[in-house]
């Protein structure tokens, strides 16, 4: 039984793991269109990762994240996910960007990551942000970057403890 926490069946599909016989993927996201699709061994759910309590503890074999935690607010956000992933997965995969990686991922910036805010909303008004295009809606560039907060390897080894930590190259 796995769990993948902002999960999506595109994702599954492209890994060409969707029908794999024995396993039960369960796909929690809080964008409905990320789950579209329809098999058999797939059970779909619209939730938030902060907040898994219609999950019993250690209910699944193994919980996956890929590049969601840095998504979901402050510190307090990130440590209430993590407490949670922990909490229902016997095992437990995250991955996320570092937050000295020189390329922000999600802006696509030269440390993108360190501007300061009035800087990011001058730049969403002027330029694409990555996948996000130019807008003079300040509100929208804000609901882009406000819930957006790299971490470093110390805040991970913080917030899952006694887990191994890996690079990514």
């Amino acid at each position: 039984r796995l769990l993948d926490v902002g999960g999506a069946v595109l994702y599954w599909e492209a890994m060409n793991f969707i029908n794999e016989p024995g396993v039960e993927i369960t796909l929690l996201n809080l964008d409905p269109y990320e789950l579209r699709g329809n098999y058999p061994n797939v059970r779909k759910m619209i939730g938030d990762g902060r907040d898994m309590n219609q999950f019993g503890e250690n209910e699944f074999d193994l919980v996956v994240s890929n590049s969601v935690i840095e998504h979901v607010g402050n510190f307090d956000s990130q440590r209430r996910m993590a407490n949670e992933i922990m909490r229902v997965g016997r095992r437990f995969f995250v991955q996320t960007p570092n937050v000295y990686f020189p390329i922000e991922p999600h802006v696509m910036l030269p440390y993108g990551q360190f501007y300061p805010l009035w800087l990011k909303i001058w730049l969403g008004k002027h330029f694409d942000l990555g996948a996000e295009k130019k807008t003079d809606d300040v509100d929208a560039i804000m609901a882009y970057i406000k819930y957006l907060r790299l971490l470093s390897k110390e805040e991970l080894h913080e917030l899952f403890p006694g887990a191994t930590i890996w690079d990514e190259k």
